[in-house]
C-alpha cells in the first residue's frame, strides 16, 4: 500500500481551496473597516495559533534560535500567537487594499524618511529597499507608488499555479508591477538602469546559493542579492520597513542608506554589506518580535555552511 505525502496532500488541498478562500477573505475585508478588518483577521489569527501546531512548534524553535532564553514561557507564548495574527492581517490588510482609495491608504499610512529616497533618485541609478519578512510589505510598497516612487519589487509566485494566478490577479487591480523571480539579476540591474526602486527581502533560507552571516548572535545563510546588486549597479540600499502600530497605522520607515565598504577585496564587501544588512533588520525585530514570519525554517541545523570572514568583521562597518 502506498503511503500518503503528507506535504503533497497539503499543497493538494492549498491548491484546489486557496483561490476560493482568498476571494471569500477578500469579500469579507472590504465589508469592513480598517480597524473592524483588523479585529477579524486576529481573530482568526488566534484560532490559527490554537490549531496549527505544527506551525506553532516552528516558530518556537526559530525564537529560541534567536532570543535564547532572553524570553520568558510566557513572553514567548505572547509573541508567537502575536505572529500568528499578524500573518493573518498582513494577508488581510493587502486583501483590504483592493478596495481603498489613495485617500483612504494614506489615512492609514504614514511615511518617514522620504528624502532618502528622493536623494537617491536624483543620481540616477535607483535604489534597492532592503527589508525582512517584517510588518506588512505590501502596504508599504503601495504607499509609497502612491506617492509617486518608481517601485518595482521582486516577486516570487506561490508553488501553486492557481494561487499564484489569483494573486497575480489581485495585483494587477492594484496597479502593482512587480519583477519576477525568474527574470533575477537581469530584471532588477534593468530597473535599476530606469532608475527605479527594487525592494528586496533577502531573509530566506539560500540553501547553498547565498552567504553565511551573523544574525541574532548564530550564523544563517541567506541571499546576498541586495549587496550584490548595489555593487553592479552603484546604487545605495536603503532599509526600508512597514511597521504596524498600535493604533492600526503603519509608519513607512525609510533608513539613511547603508555605507557600502570598499575594502579592495569585492567578494569580502558583498558579505560585510550583506552582513550590516541583516544586522538592521536584528535590530527591528528585536523592538517587534511579533510582526515576524517565525515559522520559516531561517535557521536549519545540519546545513554546514560555514561563514567566509571571521564574525567580528561585520563590527568594522557597524
Amino acid at each position: 500500500m502506498k503511503l500518503i505525502n503528507t506535504a503533497d496532500l497539503r499543497r493538494k488541498v492549498r491548491g484546489a481551496f486557496g483561490p476560493y478562500v482568498i476571494h471569500r477573505l477578500e469579500r469579507a475585508a472590504a465589508k469592513r473597516s480598517w480597524p473592524q478588518m483588523q479585529d477579524y483577521a486576529r481573530k482568526l489569527g488566534r484560532f490559527g495559533y490554537r490549531i496549527d501546531r505544527r506551525h506553532r512548534r516552528d516558530a518556537a524553535r526559530q525564537l529560541g534560535f534567536a532570543f535564547g532564553d532572553e524570553l520568558s514561557h510566557d513572553e514567548l507564548d505572547q509573541v508567537i500567537c502575536g505572529c500568528f495574527q499578524h500573518l493573518v492581517m498582513l494577508f488581510m490588510e493587502a486583501l483590504r487594499m483592493t478596495s481603498m482609495s489613495k485617500e483612504e491608504l494614506s489615512e492609514v499610512t504614514y511615511i518617514t524618511g522620504g528624502e532618502y529616497l528622493a536623494e537617491a533618485l536624483e543620481h540616477g541609478k535607483g535604489a534597492i529597499l532592503f527589508s525582512g519578512h517584517f510588518g506588512n510589505w505590501e502596504v508599504g510598497a503601495m504607499r509609497l507608488m502612491y506617492e509617486g516612487f518608481p517601485l518595482v519589487p521582486l516577486s516570487r509566485s506561490a508553488r501553486s499555479p492557481r494561487i499564484a494566478k489569483t494573486i497575480l490577479e489581485i495585483r494587477d487591480r492594484l496597479g502593482f508591477p512587480v519583477i519576477p523571480i525568474s527574470e533575477g539579476a537581469r530584471g532588477i540591474l534593468r530597473a535599476l538602469k530606469h532608475n527605479q526602486l527594487v525592494p528586496i527581502m533577502p531573509d530566506r533560507f539560500a540553501r547553498g546559493q547565498g552567504l553565511t552571516v551573523p544574525f541574532f548572535g548564530r550564523e544563517t545563510h541567506v541571499w546576498h542579492t541586495p549587496a550584490l546588486m548595489a555593487q553592479r549597479a552603484g546604487c545605495p540600499i536603503i532599509p526600508a520597513h512597514s511597521i504596524r502600530e498600535q493604533d492600526g497605522r503603519y509608519q513607512v520607515a525609510l533608513e539613511p542608506p547603508i555605507r557600502l565598504p570598499d575594502t579592495g577585496d569585492r567578494d569580502r564587501d558583498v558579505w560585510l554589506t550583506t552582513a550590516q544588512t541583516m544586522k538592521s533588520l536584528e535590530g527591528r525585530l528585536r523592538a517587534h518580535p511579533e510582526q515576524y514570519t517565525w515559522p520559516y525554517h531561517l535557521w536549519r541545523p545540519g546545513w554546514d555552511l560555514p561563514s567566509p570572514y571571521p564574525l567580528t568583521d561585520a563590527d568594522e562597518t557597524a
